[in-house]
């Protein structure tokens, strides 16, 4: 390569870096404002829940956040703070505005929320989804963790995953509130959805331009198959866990506690499975085909790998 080459490649770096920060930084204000509005406040919940519990509870996610935003100690960690932020607004924003529609089943109303700060910093939670259908007694939700972090993050996120289903455990929220219920919600999958920084450059300038169109963005292709797929995985995990607990231990030693729980595991996590193929069966093919062609996206490249 030559001098020219060299340079030019520098000054194509540094214009899609300045782009990026500009835009970022544009989208911000939106976004803190947007997860603020839409954010589950704890403060709600007095009652059920005891006045200085739930002070305890608000004060120390501050401290907590307090000391994460004062690692972010130099411009770079501060940009990509700011951009984890404005990929949860817009991430929120689009399952709000119809990412996780069926086409086929309008009926199935579905509901979204960014998670109280306590759920955010304790349970690794940052938006919580409900979806209902007139006339059925049963629950679906689903608790996701949106993240863009390099190869270790997403690793790490997916590794404390598996090892709560080993445990028979699925996540909760201390604070959740829709019209019908009022307080802590147990048992409720999770699952990670990753987007590559320069995909969330791309929808934060679509948030600030058009932002009535978020809804209709293929991102929500990637965000759908990254579901359906750690869907089947976690399930896969309790599954196997099931199958070698019962190979290694005599019918007496069986703890028949952890494996109801396996159980619950394996069916909550192929239910929502089934649900978000059968959405991302029903989206637009022109959508489907568009990003199969023209988004490859790194972060969900990287999930993939880890779960297959």
């Amino acid at each position: 390569m030559g001098i020219e080459s060299t340079e030019s490649s520098g000054l194509a770096r540094e214009t899609r870096r300045l782009h990026q920060e500009r835009t970022i930084t544009a989208a911000y204000p939106r976004a803190h404002e947007f997860l603020t509005t839409h954010s589950i406040d704890p403060r709600n919940f007095i009652p059920p829940y005891d006045e200085i519990m739930v002070e305890r509870d608000v004060e120390h996610a501050k401290k907590k956040a307090a000391e994460f935003t004062a690692l972010a100690n130099t411009p770079e960690k501060k940009f990509l703070n700011k951009s984890a932020t404005v990929l949860e607004a817009v991430s929120l924003d689009g399952v709000r505005s119809g990412w996780f529609v069926n086409a086929k089943k309008p009926d199935i109303a579905v509901w979204a929320s960014h998670t109280a700060l306590h759920d955010d910093i304790v349970n690794g939670i940052d938006i919580i989804t409900e979806f209902t259908t007139p006339g059925a007694s049963d629950y679906t939700g689903l608790a996701i963790d949106v993240t863009y972090g390099n190869a270790n993050i997403v690793k790490e996120k997916i590794q404390d995953e598996e090892k709560k289903i080993l445990k028979g455990e699925l996540s909760e929220l201390k604070y959740f509130e829709t019209e019908n219920y009022h307080g802590r919600l147990r048992n409720v999958p999770r699952v990670i959805i990753g987007i590559d920084l320069g995909h969330v450059v791309t929808l934060a300038e679509k948030w600030i331009t058009s932002p009535e169109t978020i809804g209709e963005d293929p991102m929500q292709i990637i965000v759908l198959r990254e579901i359906a797929k750690q869907c089947e995985h976690f399930a896969s995990i309790a599954r196997e866990e099931k199958k070698h607990l019962r190979g290694a231990a005599t019918p007496e030693q069986i703890n028949d506690g952890l494996m109801n729980r396996l159980d619950t595991i394996i069916a909550v996590y192929e239910k929502n499975q089934n649900m978000f193929l059968e959405i991302l069966r029903n989206k637009p093919m022109a959508m489907r085909s568009l990003v199969t062609d023209k988004y490859p996206d790194r972060v969900s490249e990287n999930i993939t790998s880890l779960i297959t």
